[in-house]
């Protein structure tokens, strides 16, 4: 059931610039004069900026940035069926997911989306860390609890790269790439990291569950990145929505592309999108450092790549593509 405040958002933006009576508040959302005011100055706590006028009511004039699970929801289409939880702070909102799935909690919903402002143990992929300051990311979860064929679930990082991509590059005025096979780029720098897990019946080799990390830098810390991360790491910088908004877009972008994750609309846009087709790449293999130069992508998200002795499929590893030469490392 959608909170008051939830509820509130919604009327007072479907408004737009028209003030609307507390009387008249109250009866859309059935209840007292005196709920809708406690509920204005919830909103005006957590940062949306309220106006209002004797005798003629209240208007939304500005959302806020901070993070709240209504804030999310009121974002999300009406029924959209996601259930929302959102955190100052969290250890990772992918180990919140998993133990979502374990119990905690009750029973796990089908669709989650879980955000937090800040971690403390945010995870890369191959266990690196992922640095999570308050106030400057989105750092988001992505769980969709539904038995399916493990190869169904494979193309799930790719429908995530997609959705984050498109999502920055229609609400700011930078032209993000997936730099193979889970970094959002934009220009030279890393803005985005992507972690996708399974959670499956060992016996059956059905996946039950996917989670998918995706941690977003979308201003840059004050006082910069930490040094080791300095040279590799960017920030959206002009997204024109707050965050709250951004976890619902991805989210809601997502989790349709859950639906068929294998579809060929999806591997076209990632394909769309990629940043290393055409472009010399390096990688390691069994023989060492090789080099490179994309040609394509195949239908399972593989790199074609033309070497001096032929071509090579890539199926996984980690690439740097010149003159970026800088290896990403993944969100959760």
């Amino acid at each position: 059931m959608a909170s008051t405040q939830e509820t509130l958002l919604r009327v007072l933006r479907r408004h737009g610039e028209e003030y609307v009576s507390g009387e008249r508040l109250g009866e859309e959302l059935q209840i007292s004069r005196a709920s809708v005011w406690k509920a204005m100055r919830r909103l005006e706590a957590d940062g949306c900026r309220i106006e209002a006028v004797t005798n003629r009511g209240y208007r939304l004039i500005g959302e806020s940035d901070r993070l709240t699970s209504y804030g999310i929801a009121s974002f999300l289409p009406e029924e959209s069926g996601i259930s929302v939880e959102a955190f100052d702070e969290i250890d990772s909102t992918n180990l919140y997911g998993r133990r979502r799935l374990a119990g905690e909690g009750g029973a796990a919903p089908e669709r989650m989306l879980i955000a937090a402002d800040r971690q403390t143990g945010g995870r890369g992929r191959r266990g690196k860390s992922f640095f999570s300051p308050a106030g400057c990311g989105l750092y988001l979860t992505l769980v969709l609890r539904r038995r399916q064929e493990a190869v169904r679930a494979l193309p799930v990082t790719m429908a995530a790269a997609v959705a984050v991509c498109r999502t920055i590059r229609e609400f700011s005025d930078t032209d993000p790439k997936i730099k193979w096979v889970n970094d959002i780029w934009i220009g030279e720098k890393k803005v985005c990291g992507i972690l996708t897990e399974a959670v499956s019946d060992l016996e059956s080799g059905v996946i039950e569950a996917v989670i998918v990390g995706i941690g977003v830098n979308v201003h840059t810390p004050e006082g910069g990145f930490p040094e080791e991360l300095a040279q590799i790491a960017g920030s959206v910088g002009s997204l024109k929505i707050p965050r709250s908004r951004l976890a619902a877009e991805i989210g809601s972008r997502l989790f349709a592309m859950m639906e068929d994750p294998a579809s060929d609309r999806i591997f076209e846009a990632y394909r769309e999108d990629s940043l290393v087709i055409g472009r010399e790449i390096v990688w390691t293999g069994d023989e060492g450092s090789r080099t490179g130069r994309v040609r394509d992508l195949n239908r399972q998200g593989n790199l074609i790549v033309d070497t001096e002795d032929g071509e090579v499929i890539l199926a996984a590893g980690e690439i740097s593509v010149r003159p970026l030469c800088r290896e990403g490392d993944g969100q959760a």
